[in-house]
């Protein structure tokens, strides 16, 4: 048998897909969790609103609550 130290074109044709492949592999692993945390951000952001909005209405319910008390009373009132 030969010690061949030399890579040959045919070593080189297998290596270099196997390499572009993992390379490519990688970066869209890194991409794809980076559009992830993006949209965990996001989702953050929306939830925060959303509990805003909620408390918001929380108190317009209360106010609206309130005042359909006192008109009720003040209808009693009047008949």
């Amino acid at each position: 048998m030969k010690d061949n130290k030399n890579i040959t074109w045919l070593q080189f044709n297998n290596i270099f897909p196997i390499v572009v492949t993992f390379i490519s592999l990688t970066i869209s692993y890194g991409v794809l969790m980076t559009r992830v945390s993006v949209l965990e951000t996001k989702m953050d952001i929306v939830i925060e609103q959303q509990k805003q909005v909620l408390a918001k209405f929380h108190d317009v319910e209360t106010r609206y609550g309130e005042l359909a008390l006192k008109v009720n009373s003040l209808e009693n009132k009047i008949k």
